[in-house]
């Protein structure tokens, strides 16, 4: 046992820890992080808060961002190694699908598409809800959910843009339209509690709060304050500081239940139903300055009436109707609470009357006294199997004494000694049954705790906490391990990615015996592959969607674990696939890739002479950042191909940057052809569209299709491999003086909105 173990009782036994809450549970917080992954996979369902959708993202005075067929995917949970004085905790939503134009202003206002992205699983943005958790309530709902209101405590950031404050504005965005879904969509389902009326753990709201290990960077615990049914709030620790870590020697649970808490719901109901209930128990808490017990005094209350109806050879009828104090001048009740027992005493003297019968008919009225001393022992038993704390009445401790005599004042001669010698016994019998039969009804109402229910707050799965020490402080406390059914074994690999028609062989940590299975989760269909009874599972050869998901599971013994594979062809993918940049330009362009298989990807400039420079992006999230390379006198544009490489199986993927060397002052405008495969470009200057007599060269720069070299009607190329196409336009206004200008297409043709730029004017340089 740690010192920092013993001290950490020290200070649970110096006063009561929870701060007037039902409970305070701490969760390391790595291992939460890891079961909520665990229970991410097992419940994956394909449906999402926002459906599928398009919309225009104004994210500056002069950019905009246009996304279509944004589809998000299911949401993941995890809680952020944040301060107690600012918790956080991230909801994230990756984007595994649609097209992203990013469109800026030319000079004359008009709407030019600056990069193009193909959003898939392995280069897509992530929706950043941030849950600020001190406004973040958490609640349980009718059904039994436990929810977190999201609509309090979350602000969004989207990782669609270059800069912090673009992203922002997508958040704000996304943000619009989560509050524009019904209530029951604004509230992430954070775990499931099925608990009866009778428990003694009734939780219905709590707070969460991040707690860091002191001296140990990256590591702390999930700390939930919860208000039990009935309760009011708790206060909280002015600061982190004057709160003890509560997960010392290598425990990754620990769980203090309130004193007072447990005083009602778990000490009083029994002491209560050993009461009549016309003069019901009424309690006394004290808590001793040394030491972590506390008792608990009867302030009133008298047990159960009992009816004795005896009779001997000297008496025909002796009749006693006697409600045995638990508290008097002469009586009194403890119940003492310490470290893993409860002690009861109850003891005192009593003296109802008796009515005595004479073989003459005369009746006689005498004054009983009944001096008594009852003693129970009760230890904590915790069923690990179960998650069941209970009290186990301790073999040999009991005490049950009783005797019984009359006063012998003013009674005929010889009354008293006939009846000790004849009565006496029988009542001390019948007497120490009544006793008996109360402590019974005692012990009956002493409730288990259901400690497993608490799981609940967290998970939706059936985990289980297993408890290596318990005992009272001036609190319950108790600690362990979070230890899940589904932790019995881990199917591995937890995530992964394959081609079409390939096989990977699964199995448990640790070993086990298991009957795999493979499944499409809610909301998909499809083919799903197979998977063998070894683990050996084999995808589907042909996908009729960008990408497949399903959920591999092994299942033994009840339990069951689950990994998350996602299919689909791609092996290597970049975003932007391609973007137009200034030359010389400070800005840089953000830029991610993904890959299908494990390992790392190098990313390298094709023509390194350019000047441009690839680096680790600084934005949280990020990959890279590109800049461009100076201005080169005398060039109109130039191409910079970007080239990331997988270390390991040396496949490649290729994106393209254009730079442009010269103020662009010619616009291009595309619009669908009547025959609805070509598309008419026009060249436009200051507004107007250049007239006939300057002829307009047009060419492809670099992309799919082909366009006539006089009229600017462009062709897309059908069987390209490329996606997009830059096509240039050049104006000879004189000999000496031209126009230059571009434009990027998309592949399949999209026609870029007005958007409505007001107010947008530039200082226009010169023609070159």
């Amino acid at each position: 046992m740690s010192d920092a173990y013993q001290e950490l009782l020290e200070w649970l036994r110096e006063a009561p820890r929870t701060d007037g809450w039902g409970c305070v549970l701490a969760w390391d917080r790595q291992w939460v992080n890891t079961l909520l992954l665990r229970e991410y996979m097992a419940r994956f369902t394909s449906d999402s808060y926002l459906p599928p959708f398009t919309a225009q993202i104004d994210t500056s005075p002069l950019t905009r961002e246009l996304i279509d067929d944004y589809t998000l995917d299911c949401p993941r949970l995890s809680f952020d190694d944040s301060t107690y004085s600012d918790p956080r905790a991230r909801l994230r939503m990756k984007v595994v699908g649609g097209v992203q134009l990013s469109i800026e202003a030319a000079d004359d206002g008009s709407p030019r598409l600056a990069k193009i992205a193909e959003i898939d699983v392995l280069a897509g943005p992530t929706l950043h809800m941030k849950l600020a958790l001190r406004r973040t309530p958490g609640e349980t709902n009718p059904l039994g959910q436990v929810v977190l209101n999201l609509a309090e405590g979350g602000n969004f950031e989207l990782s669609f843009a270059d800069t912090a404050q673009q992203r922002a504005l997508g958040g704000e965005f996304f943000q619009k339209k989560f509050e524009e879904l019904p209530e029951d969509k604004k509230v992430f389902v954070l775990g499931e509690l099925l608990v009866p009326e009778s428990g003694v753990l009734q939780p219905e709201s709590f707070e969460m709060r991040i707690h860091r290990k002191p001296d140990h960077p990256g590591e702390g615990a999930v700390l939930m304050m919860v208000r039990m049914r009935g309760y009011d709030n708790g206060s909280e620790s002015p600061s982190e500081q004057d709160l003890r870590y509560l997960l010392e020697d290598g425990y990754d649970f620990a769980l203090l239940l309130g004193r007072d808490l447990l005083v009602d719901r778990l000490f009083l109901p029994p002491c209560q139903e050993l009461c009549d209930p016309d003069t019901p128990f009424l309690g006394r808490l004290e808590s001793p300055s040394e030491g972590a017990a506390f008792h608990l005094h009867a302030a009133a209350g008298d047990a159960w009436p009992s009816a004795i109806n005896l009779h001997s050879a000297t008496f025909p009828s002796i009749t006693c109707r006697s409600k045995v104090p638990l508290v008097s001048d002469l009586c009194r009740f403890k119940l003492s609470v310490a470290e893993n027992d409860i002690s009861l005493e109850w003891q005192g003297e009593h003296t109802p009357d008796v009515l005595l019968e004479l073989h003459s008919g005369a009746l006689l009225l005498a004054a009983c006294k009944i001096d008594f001393l009852i003693k129970r022992r009760y230890r904590l038993s915790l069923i690990r199997s179960e998650g069941l704390l209970q009290f186990v009445e301790s073999t040999g401790a009991a005490v049950n004494t009783c005797e019984v005599a009359i006063k012998d004042n003013g009674l005929p001669p010889g009354i008293a000694d006939s009846f000790k010698a004849e009565v006496s016994g029988q009542m001390r019998d019948a007497l120490l049954d009544d006793f008996k039969a109360g402590m019974n009804l005692f012990k009956a109402n002493l409730a288990s705790i259901y400690l497993d229910q608490m799981t609940g707050l967290l998970f939706r799965g059936r985990e289980h906490l297993r408890f290596d020490k318990t005992g009272f402080t001036r609190d319950l406390a108790l600690f362990g391990s979070i230890a899940p059914v589904s932790d019995v074994f881990f199917v591995q690999p937890a995530e992964l990615l394959m081609a079409p028609g390939e096989s990977r062989l699964f199995f448990t940590l640790p070993l086990r015996s298991v009957t795999w299975t493979v499944e499409v989760p809610k909301g998909e269909c499809g083919p799903v592959g197979s998977i063998n009874e070894l683990g050996l599972y084999t995808a589907p050869r042909e996908l009729d969607r960008p990408f497949l998901r399903v959920r591999i599971s092994a299942s033994a013994g009840g339990h069951t674990s689950s990994a998350l594979v996602t299919v689909l062809p791609s092996e290597i993918s970049v975003n932007p696939l391609v973007m137009v940049h200034r030359a010389g330009s400070g800005m840089g362009r953000e830029m991610v890739a993904g890959a299908r298989d494990p390992g790392s990807l190098s990313w390298a400039l094709v023509n390194p002479d350019s000047g441009s420079r690839i680096v680790p992006s600084e934005m949280a999230d990020g990959d890279k950042t590109y800049f461009p390379g100076p201005v080169q006198p005398g060039v109109a544009w130039s191409i910079d191909e970007i080239k990331v490489t997988h270390d390991l199986s040396r496949r490649s993927r290729t994106v393209h940057v254009m730079l442009t060397h010269f103020a662009v002052s010619l616009q291009i405008t595309a619009t669908p052809a009547a025959d609805g495969r070509t598309i008419a470009l026009k060249a436009v200057h200051e507004g107007e569209e250049v007239p006939g007599e300057y002829p307009v060269e047009w060419q492809v720069l670099l992309g799919a299709g082909s366009v006539d070299a006089t009229s600017g009607l462009y062709t897309p190329g059908e069987t390209s491999p490329y996606r997009f196409s830059i096509v240039t336009a050049q104006v000879h206004w004189t000999g000496s003086m031209k126009s230059n200008g571009y434009i990027l297409l998309p592949f399949p043709f999209i026609e870029l909105p007005k958007p409505g730029w007001k107010g947008f004017s530039v200082s226009r340089p010169a023609d070159r």
